[in-house]
């Protein structure tokens, strides 16, 4: 382990980006305990201060999807992955409950994956999916997972279910008091082999490093940049988004309805968006929007127009009615 370490941690002129293969074998050594406490504290911190290459990261999820929990499980063929990952922004509540299940009425399968139990989490999403009828009391795994994307066309799926090893790190970042680079390899695995995916970034940078990441896994998708580090769009404002391969854009929703300010209750806002009221209905629209601009390059603007469709004429809603099925 002390070689890669050195590698990433010899400072700004001597420090490189590690090889894919070298990003595989280090990772592989962390995730099955043959490297020391202290070596893996100073490898993620070292990564941290040098910066994440794509090549590297690409290795990292090789080595943890090596090592994920999935018993053959796959989506089926069209589903968007959700990185549900991100912290959220205080005061402003999660709409991707809502979001997802007027995609599945327009025919879209989406898997929300998520950290269930995340102490830093500021957006409500275990919340609002719990008052939707979701028992997260039963392991939310990946044949489980399946099964809901077959019968309601949403799935969830909770990170220590299917990969231990990355959830472990995870939970260090509290002695850290920083993010390391596990709060974007959750973003990155692929547990259920999606169609495409939709992945949420809070900091500028890594925005271009993380769309990057994907391409060089070959992964389609879109990276999303948005408070709190979630996938999410507000609707009247502009979106900085990045294909992989590509360079980052922007999304103008200026033309769609302005709301006003967002709720902090996740599960009243997630309720009355379904319910078709004004404001978080219109929320709900935006996010929904990018997450269909996601999966399928649709428009984000007729995007946003068919997702007020479903709501409002509770074709979500009654999907949400069944979502203690899942």
């Amino acid at each position: 382990m002390h070689r890669f370490i050195k590698a990433v941690g010899s400072g700004q002129k001597r420090a490189r980006e590690l090889t894919r293969d070298e990003g595989r074998e280090a990772m592989g050594l962390v995730a099955d305990g043959k490297a020391e406490p202290e070596q893996v504290g100073a490898f993620l911190l070292a990564l941290r201060m040098k910066g994440e290459g794509a090549e590297e990261m690409a290795g990292f999820v090789d080595a943890l999807e090596a090592r994920s929990e999935t018993g053959g499980a796959r989506a089926p063929a069209g589903t968007l992955d959700v990185d549900c990952h991100g912290d959220g922004h205080k005061g402003r509540a999660t709409l991707l409950p809502a979001a997802a299940c007027a995609l599945a009425a327009l025919g879209v399968p989406v898997l929300l994956r998520l950290q269930l139990v995340l102490p830093t989490a500021r957006h409500g999403l275990s919340e609002a999916l719990a008052a939707l009828g979701l028992d997260g009391a039963r392991p939310l795994d990946a044949q489980r997972a399946q099964r809901g994307l077959e019968r309601l066309r949403i799935g969830v799926l909770d990170l220590p279910r299917y990969c231990a090893p990355l959830d472990r790190l995870v939970r260090l970042r509290p002695l850290f008091g920083v993010r390391t680079v596990a709060q974007t390899l959750m973003k990155l695995l692929d547990p259920l082999h999606c169609s495409t995916r939709a992945v949420g970034v809070f900091h500028a940078p890594y925005l271009p490093s993380t769309a990057q990441a994907l391409a060089a896994m070959r992964r389609p998708g879109l990276c999303v940049q948005a408070l709190g580090g979630l996938p999410e769009a507000s609707p009247a404002k502009i979106l900085r988004v990045c294909r992989p391969g590509g360079e980052p854009q922007t999304i103008d929703l200026r033309a769609l309805p302005s709301p006003g300010e967002a709720g902090s209750d996740a599960i009243a806002e997630n309720r009355a968006a379904l319910d078709g009221t004004p404001g978080p209905l219109d929320r709900a629209a935006a996010c929904a929007a990018i997450l269909l601009h996601a999966a399928r390059d649709v428009d984000p603007l007729i995007a946003a127009a068919d997702a007020r469709r479903v709501l409002a004429s509770g074709e979500a809603r009654a999907l949400a009615a069944r979502w203690g099925e899942l």
